[in-house]
C-alpha cells in the first residue's frame, strides 16, 4: 500500500526505516484494525513523552482556521466597533428612559 502524501517535512536522515515503520503500521491496520493501531500509536507517544521527546498533541477538532493571518486586524476592529456601538445604544437607551415620558 502506498504512503500518505504530503507526509512531515522535516528532514529524513533514514528514509527507508521510515517507510518500514509506515509498512508496519499499515500491515496492523490490515491484520488487526484500526482499533489496535491506534492503541500502539498511543503507546508510542507515552514512550516518547518518557523520553522527553516534545511531540505537539494532535487537534482535537476538524476546525481550520480559514481566516488570513493578515485580516486579523480587520477582525479586532470590527469586534471594537461593534463594542462601541453597543456600547453607544445602551447609553441611547440608558437616557432615553430616564426622560420623563408625554402623556
Amino acid at each position: 500500500m502506498p504512503p500518505n502524501d504530503p507526509r512531515q517535512t522535516l528532514p529524513d536522515s533514514d528514509p527507508e526505516e521510515t517507510d518500514e515503520w509506515l509498512e508496519a503500521l499499515r500491515s496492523v491496520v490490515e491484520t488487526q484494525g484500526a482499533q489496535r493501531a491506534r492503541m500502539l500509536l498511543h503507546e508510542i507517544m507515552a514512550e516518547a513523552e518518557g523520553l522527553s521527546i516534545p511531540i505537539r498533541p494532535p487537534s482535537q477538532t476538524p476546525y481550520l482556521n480559514s481566516i488570513q493571518s493578515s485580516s486579523n486586524h480587520l477582525i479586532q476592529v470590527t469586534w471594537s466597533l461593534r463594542r462601541g456601538c453597543r456600547t453607544l445604544c445602551y447609553g441611547m437607551l440608558q437616557s432615553w428612559s430616564l426622560m420623563p415620558t408625554a402623556e
